[in-house]
């Protein structure tokens, strides 16, 4: 079986669908020996990625002419069996049978307002129409695929939830030397709570801020965050009605290097997001001995199993009273830790890749 999978992901520094596609074809090239993968970057410096599987560049050009045009034709080319779309859609013109992996349905729920109305009305037709013409969907999460079955019709034998893990850096040993010289050099020099995802309405910064602002009344403390900003979210505004305007710490892009020392030399993981298709930063904290806040919604308490504190996203002197306790209370945080590595060693990329390729030969042999 010839497997083709779109990369043009890679375009991008960072993301969860990007840490996604990374790991999940690292492992299927690690374990799969039967197949043969072809592997479509959206640039030329990408090449020597995956040296192990046949690479082609189909780059450099616009996102629209490498999934209308160029990937459609060197599927073609390259005589695919099976084409694998880690990034939510799939294009038109495809010659072969498709897997497609959706993360989320951010795009269906409009009271979020998580994006521009015309691209939410381009994703969500191509959404349906990936949903109608794959073979078989992937979703990260139960709570993704309830809304995929839900929201595009699909049939439930179609949908097939393979969840995500942490990266073995997260788990590999971190010294105390290693955290207190990240903090040297990042300026950290009081305790500090961590947000480490891209801010936009869905994440529910507001209520996060406002919570930060009940904990300074009475701690030391900092909120560090490293997220690039999203879509109508006025960052600086938030803090600064907050007044926490030296108090809260934008360090920008951490290299994955250094992301275990960040995770490590927190206080606590906040995530008080109101829809997630996942929440991989949940397990990659909890891989690196951090205790986590999360809320309530779709599929974060999934994820987070017993090694969060769960609080309702819609309160915020829950959140604040949550942050307050792990503060206060070292043998909470030590509970969590322990809880947390338990429920982190639950998701693996090997058992993922397992479930993938199972997948890639079901729709293969139908």
């Amino acid at each position: 079986m010839i497997i083709g999978v779109n990369t043009r992901v890679f375009n991008y520094q960072s993301g969860g669908t990007r840490v996604y596609t990374k790991s999940i074809l690292s492992h299927l090239l690690e374990t799969d020996k039967d197949n043969r993968y072809v592997i479509f970057y959206g640039r030329d410096d990408d090449i020597g990625t995956f040296p192990s599987a046949t690479e082609i560049s189909l780059g450099p050009c616009s996102r629209l002419s490498f999934d209308w045009i160029r990937l459609p034709a060197a599927i073609r080319k390259h005589k695919i069996d099976v084409a694998f779309f880690p990034t939510s859609t799939m294009t038109w013109m495809i010659p072969c049978k498709a897997v497609v992996t959706m993360h989320d349905l951010g795009y269906f729920y409009p009271e979020m307002k998580i994006y521009p109305p015309m691209e939410s009305v381009y994703m969500r037709s191509l959404i349906r129409y990936s949903g109608k013409r794959a073979d078989h969907i992937i979703s990260d999460s139960e709570s993704t695929r309830k809304d995929i079955i839900n929201f595009l019709g699909v049939d439930g034998g179609k949908v097939s939830t393979v969840h995500l893990a942490a990266a073995e850096l997260f788990s590999n040993p971190v010294s105390e030397r290693d955290v207190d010289d990240f903090r040297k050099r990042q300026g950290l020099d009081k305790p500090y709570f961590l947000y480490t995802v891209h801010m936009s309405p869905r994440k529910n910064m507001g209520r996060l801020i406002e919570a930060f602002a009940m904990v300074r009344k009475n701690h030391d403390v900092e909120l560090v965050v490293t997220g690039p900003r999203g879509w109508s979210c006025d960052f600086e505004g938030i803090v600064s009605r907050h007044g926490q305007a030296d108090h809260v710490r934008k360090i920008g892009f951490v290299p994955d290097r250094d992301m275990p020392c960040l995770y490590r030399g927190a206080l606590v993981y906040v995530f008080p997001s109101f829809f997630e298709g996942f929440g991989l930063p949940i397990l990659e904290a909890q891989a690196s001995g951090c205790p986590v806040i999360c809320s309530d919604r779709t599929s974060l308490p999934e994820v987070a199993g017993n090694g969060a504190l769960i609080f309702d996203a819609t309160d915020t002197h829950a959140l604040a009273d949550a942050m307050i306790s792990l503060v206060n209370s070292e043998d909470l945080r030590k509970d969590l830790i322990t809880r947390g590595h338990e429920n982190e060693k639950k998701f693996s990329w090997k058992k993922a890749s397992e479930q993938t390729l199972n997948i890639f030969n079901k729709v293969m042999d139908t």
